[in-house]
């Protein structure tokens, strides 16, 4: 089966022979090259390429390994012979045998990790044991490759379009990839692990690194198999957690919480309420509940929250301090003048907000009728959203006379982001749910032509095929 390249990277395919071990095949075409590529046991073998930038001799010049006047020289002499370019450069004295074994490796890898940056162009990959019997053999582990091709990449989109708004999953490194990892490698596969069902995007902005760099090691891990990505799930309690931690930083640091109002707690709350209520608000900030890093910015604001809390906690827990407190002779905090005229701007989103985090409860506790109302108002307040249409979309699909609106909201989702391969999904759910097998089939292979890896997708398919296969009774079929 023929793949684009715009679709599906040729590194996707590496990964897929490394995970499996595969022996075969694979051809890489475009209209300027065809590049031919030998596995066995997952190990390059062999390559050729009839590009001229893969040809050795201008891999070694590239390289310094020759100068322009040998090259010249050498292809003179290659047009009057019949001798391969290597055998050339060994009775010219140029490079010895095992020099020039070195360099062919070498161009097989440079010709395998060429791969990386292409944009266009198509690959296919036959399965089976590779006739190469003529020619030599390499034997270069795959995992080098795709270490070498991503650390060259600079283009990361097709990563970031499919990745960054899914949790990354971290694997156990095989033990034949962890010695090629680097320290640094290492470092960031162990705070990727305390990030589970954190997006990727939020990683990266409290991770203090380059993005390009960020993005490299993300595609490597990815290819390795040492990482994967999370569906998507609805109402997960680090998600609302997160979401509060920001809330609440950003109040703190404007002033517009006080004592009670952090702690949220009365006036006439005794000292042992405070108390109680300082432990169980402190509880839900313990790292295990925001799976951030520990030197990462997400937990610097937890500390300023905990610092903030303790202050309440002290004052309102000794008589004295607080009805200094309560009586203003100690400084409270003023919250600013309520906006005249118009409603605040913030206002409107603010609140969606607030009613797609209600609703994402109320999903989970199967109480469709009311999230889908509050759902319906965030909409109205905030129409930008695509995860508000997504999340409607679902819950309308478990009211059968509401579905015809979850099929618009899904598509809507889908519409607003099209790299997104959830709301795609979804909607082939809900075309199956209404025994539209079809137009459920198309959506499901929709969503694997978004994100070749969505097992959820993969499994429906095969679950259709499976069912289409099924022999069906029919009078013209009994026998007489």
């Amino acid at each position: 089966m023929t793949n684009f390249v715009e679709k599906f990277p040729v590194p996707l395919i590496f990964k897929k022979i490394l995970k499996d071990n595969l022996s075969g095949q694979l051809i890489v075409k475009d209209s300027g090259f065809s590049k031919h590529f030998y596995f066995q046991k997952s190990d390059l073998q062999y390559a050729t390429s009839s590009g001229v930038e893969d040809r050795l001799g201008e891999i070694l010049l590239k390289t310094e390994k020759i100068t322009q006047e040998q090259l010249v020289m050498l292809h003179r002499m290659k047009e009057k012979s019949e001798e391969k370019f290597g055998k050339l450069l060994v009775k010219l004295g140029i490079m010895d045998k095992q020099s020039v074994f070195q360099a062919l490796q070498d161009q097989v890898k440079t010709i395998a990790t060429s791969t990386f940056y292409l944009s266009t162009g198509q690959w296919s990959f036959k399965l089976g044991e590779p006739d190469i019997s003529d020619n030599p053999k390499y034997k270069i582990d795959l995992r080098e490759i795709i270490i070498d091709g991503c650390r060259q990449l600079i283009d990361f989109s097709y990563y970031k379009q499919r990745f960054e708004y899914r949790a990354p999953v971290t694997l156990p490194i095989p033990e034949s990839s962890g010695p090629l990892l680097s320290p640094d490698d290492i470092r960031f596969y162990l705070k990727l692990s305390k990030c589970n069902i954190v997006s990727t995007s939020h990683i990266f902005s409290i991770m203090d690194m380059e993005e390009n760099e960020f993005w490299h090691r993300i595609a490597m891990l990815y290819l390795l198999n040492c990482l994967d990505f999370t569906e998507f799930k609805i109402g997960s309690k680090i998600h609302e957690n997160l979401e509060r931690l920001e809330d609440l930083h950003g109040k703190l640091k404007a002033n517009t919480l006080d004592h009670y109002q952090l702690l949220e707690l009365k006036d006439t709350s005794s000292v042992s309420e405070v108390r109680d209520r300082y432990f169980s608000f402190t509880k839900k900030f313990d790292q295990e509940n925001i799976e951030a890093p520990p030197d990462s910015e997400a937990m610097e604001k937890v500390e300023y929250i905990i610092e903030r809390a303790t202050e309440a906690l002290d004052t309102l827990t000794d008589e004295n301090k607080k009805k200094a407190y309560d009586t203003g002779e100690m400084k409270k905090v003023e919250p600013p003048p309520a906006p005249t005229g118009e409603i605040s701007k913030r206002t409107g989103p603010e609140k969606a907000k607030n009613l797609y985090l209600k609703a994402h409860s109320l999903f989970e506790e199967s109480r469709y009728h009311e999230a889908a109302r509050l759902l319906e108002e965030a909409v109205q307040l905030d129409d930008n959203r695509a995860s508000y249409h997504l999340l409607l979309g679902l819950i309308q699909s478990k009211i059968p006379e509401f579905r015809p609106y979850a099929e618009k909201n899904l598509q809507k989702a889908a519409k607003m982001e099209p790299w997104n391969a959830d709301p795609v999904f979804y909607l082939g759910q809900l075309y199956w749910m209404e025994n539209l097998v079809k137009k459920a089939e198309r959506e499901f292979r929709k969503a694997l032509e978004i994100n070749m890896e969505h097992t959820l997708a993969a499994k429906m398919i095969n679950k259709i095929e499976k069912q289409l296969k099924k022999p069906t009774f029919s009078l013209f079929t009994r026998k007489h």
